[in-house]
């Protein structure tokens, strides 16, 4: 039979060619109206479209010309037209099945656990299944529609899996490994976790190993069979808040109470610390030369421990230095020093002369208020007083520079400024008990002189003009501001400006003196 014989009732097989093409254009339109629907949606669901577009044109091609090689005439070679009808037939199914499979596995994955349970399923379990699922269809098409044999097919497979298996052993343990990781999820991209000695937050996850980035940024790749034969911790679960513990020694003589008071105020006003949860303080033990005790907090993201644990510890410093808290040498060391003053003396005293109100002060007394002062260490951008709080300590800028904010009652900033080495202040408050005007904070590292209400008492008493002394010269300051209100009110000249600005300035000391005395309780 020639190839002409052949090729004629093709060609003049007009009407199933017509009913082909008629089957090929319904498909198509049905298939655009389909993607026109899904891309109505979103742009998530336009993806499916995309996705199974080369199978449905593979099953639209393979049915009509199934259908067109149905409709040809009886003198159509048999051997050729029933091969024929089976591999488009087989194609067919295989493609559509495809394409079923697709949209069941998008909308259950995608739709269902992700956008419903709020579930993220990794791709590597739908892979998996859309693999399986490949396998069997091709299984059952050679079983079932064209008759074949399959179990040398299934015995071959099953011995090449076998030998498969043992030279990928390892690569199909981290696989397995992998597969496991993703069922039960023990962490996800983004988390922190800890996995043996290896720290360090998720980057990616694939069937193979899970990569994490250290904290020194570096990228560590770990085999899923070995992550799951070790002890993995996962920081950012159930909740991303994670508790701190701090051990703290300090001697013996001072009580618990303080202790524990003052370890919970340092870790209140550490930047970081997660203040919605409780901060406790634990006496662990009593150690050969140490009480010790363990300071607990919460983090809102164990990213950041390092940095906050080193501000808690700083600032757990500061706090004990300034309430004269020592932290003790271990018991067995022996150190002989001598310990240096904590500041030159003729460097204080001049200090102490450029303050207006402690300047009439001779030597002796000069001593004494040294005697009294104790220096104060703070760290950066610390609060060191706040505005409306009451006030019993007295503050001189020895090293570094403070900034001053005043608000109002909206809490508005009105008024800033920045005061440094030399200046002082809290004097009014801690001299009449009246509230902070302003709050005050450190730039940076600074050193402050303090003297406090029972300092100032102590003086009071034993020098009985200094009260009047201080109440003139904190009155005297507002001398300037007075002449030119008098000045800008009524118009004045100059000298009747003076005069009243001078007995405002004694109306006002007069006023101070008996606010001084009445706090003090001095007659």
């Amino acid at each position: 039979m020639t190839a002409f014989s052949i090729v004629q009732p093709i060609q003049y097989n007009y009407l199933g060619l017509a009913s082909a093409l008629f089957v090929m254009i319904g498909l198509y339109i049905a298939y655009s109206l389909f993607t026109e629907i899904l891309s109505g949606y979103s742009a998530e669901i336009e993806k499916i479209g995309k996705k199974i577009r080369f199978y449905c044109w593979g099953f639209i091609v393979s049915l009509s010309v199934w259908w067109f090689i149905l409709d040809l005439p009886d003198s159509f070679p048999y051997r050729i037209s029933v091969p024929l009808v089976k591999i488009t037939w087989c194609l067919s199914l295989f493609f559509f099945s495809i394409v079923c499979l697709d949209i069941i596995v998008y909308f259950f994955f995608d739709v269902y656990y992700r956008k419903v349970k709020n579930i993220d399923i990794p791709h590597i379990i739908s892979n998996l299944i859309r693999g399986i699922y490949f396998i069997a269809v091709i299984l059952i098409i050679l079983a079932f529609v064209l008759g074949y044999d399959i179990k040398p097919l299934l015995t071959g497979s099953a011995i090449l899996t076998a030998i498969i298996g043992l030279a990928l052993q390892d690569t199909l343990g981290n696989f397995i490994s992998g597969l496991a990781l993703h069922l039960s999820r023990p962490f996800d991209l983004g988390h922190w976790i800890k996995v043996g000695v290896l720290e360090g937050s998720v980057i990616k996850i694939d069937w193979r190993s899970t990569t994490i980035k250290t904290r020194a940024e570096d990228l560590v790749t770990i085999p899923n069979s070995s992550i799951s034969k070790v002890e993995l911790i996962n920081y950012s679960m159930p909740t991303r808040t994670h508790g701190v513990y701090l051990d703290v020694g300090v001697r013996y003589e001072y009580p618990p109470q303080l202790i524990r008071e003052t370890l919970m105020k340092s870790a209140s006003e550490t930047e970081g610390v997660d203040l919605s949860q409780p901060i406790e303080v634990q006496l662990s033990g009593y150690g050969p030369s140490s009480v010790n005790y363990i300071l607990k907090f919460f983090i809102s993201d164990f990213q950041d421990l390092p940095r906050i644990r080193t501000a808690a510890m700083e600032k757990i410093w500061y706090i004990f230095q300034r309430n004269d808290i020592e932290i003790p040498f271990p018991i067995t060391d022996v150190f002989i020093h001598e310990k240096k003053p904590l500041f030159d003396t003729k460097e204080l005293t001049w200090m102490l002369k450029n303050i207006d109100f402690l300047q009439d002060l001779d030597s002796g007394e000069i001593q004494d208020v040294i005697n009294r002062i104790k220096l104060l260490k703070f760290a950066e951008n610390e609060q060191i007083i706040k505005q409306g709080d009451s006030g019993d300590t007295f503050y001189i800028i020895k090293q570094g520079t403070v900034k001053v904010t005043a608000e109002n009652d909206k809490g508005e900033t009105i008024f800033t400024k920045d005061m440094e080495a030399g200046n002082f202040f809290g004097e009014i408050s801690v001299l009449t008990g009246e509230p902070r005007t302003a709050s005050i904070f450190s730039k940076g590292s600074v050193e402050l002189l303090m003297l406090n209400k029972n300092d100032f008492e102590y003086l009071l008493k034993k020098f009985p003009n200094l009260a009047e002394k201080i109440s003139q010269k904190i009155a005297q300051r507002q001398k300037f501001s007075f002449e030119k209100m008098a000045t800008n009110k009524h118009k004045t000249s100059e000298k009747d400006a003076e005069e009243q600005a001078r007995k405002q300035v004694e109306s006002l000391s007069r006023q101070l003196l008996g606010k001084i005395r009445a706090f003090f309780s001095i007659s």
